[in-house]
């Protein structure tokens, strides 16, 4: 998944805005930032945290910077246990023409010490969006808790299968503020096998809440 394949497989499908939100950091953000810009599609700075309950939660900040400090506060989380990159996989960081750069050697496929709680906190109080990954699939929060924490209420979900939303009342009792659905892609095959349109007059953070929320005629729609 470096930017250069990543970036062509975008162009491919006609996607032209992406978020980034690697397993408990950030490192890779402004590479991919970058490199995309140049084939015109524009990159949402995020992160996907792993709670000490299991769940997933996606994170989405107004800016590299800001993801990046963002990503720093995540991986002092993270436990203090060495591991072996051929049995743990390998954290690469590249540039953004794919150059190898370094390898890190933090523990980023182990959940963090925070709850589910605090890492709404920490995603808020980098001025970041919080969004429930991948609710109905393993580390998603019904498949991990099977309930609505109150702490979760009004927090945007992402559904991978459209036909699940129908499921989602048993767990809110309403609809939540808004639904998302993406690929949640490790693979360049899988970039386009979720998708979301949001219709917004820039593709600006600002304008991303104002859809999220569904604020001055903007929206999101899902889509395949």
């Amino acid at each position: 998944m470096t930017p250069s394949v990543v970036a062509e497989r975008l162009v491919r499908y006609g996607i032209d805005w992406i978020a980034i939100t690697d397993h408990n950091t950030t490192r890779n953000v402004q590479a991919f930032q970058k490199a995309l810009s140049r084939n015109g599609i524009k990159v949402m700075p995020g992160i996907e945290i792993q709670t000490v309950e299991d769940v997933h939660i996606l994170g989405y900040f107004p800016d590299v910077e800001t993801a990046e400090s963002a990503g720093r506060a995540v991986e002092q989380r993270l436990p203090p246990v060495a591991i072996d990159p051929e049995r743990d996989g390998y954290s690469l960081l590249v540039d953004e023409t794919d150059v190898f750069m370094d390898m890190v050697t933090l523990p980023f496929g182990f959940p963090t010490s925070l709850n589910i709680e605090e890492a709404l906190r920490l995603i808020g109080s980098f001025g970041g969006l919080p969004v429930f990954a991948h609710v109905f699939r393993g580390l998603g929060l019904f498949y991990q808790m099977g309930i609505l924490p109150e702490s979760a209420k009004g927090i945007p979900l992402e559904v991978y299968l459209l036909e699940k939303r129908a499921l989602i009342p048993a767990y809110c009792g309403t609809f939540p503020t808004a639904l998302f659905s993406s690929s949640d892609a490790h693979t360049p095959e899988a970039l386009g096998d979720a998708r979301m349109e949001i219709c917004c007059e820039s593709r600006i953070f600002s304008e991303f809440l104002k859809a999220v929320r569904a604020e001055a005629g903007r929206s999101i729609r899902l889509c395949r």
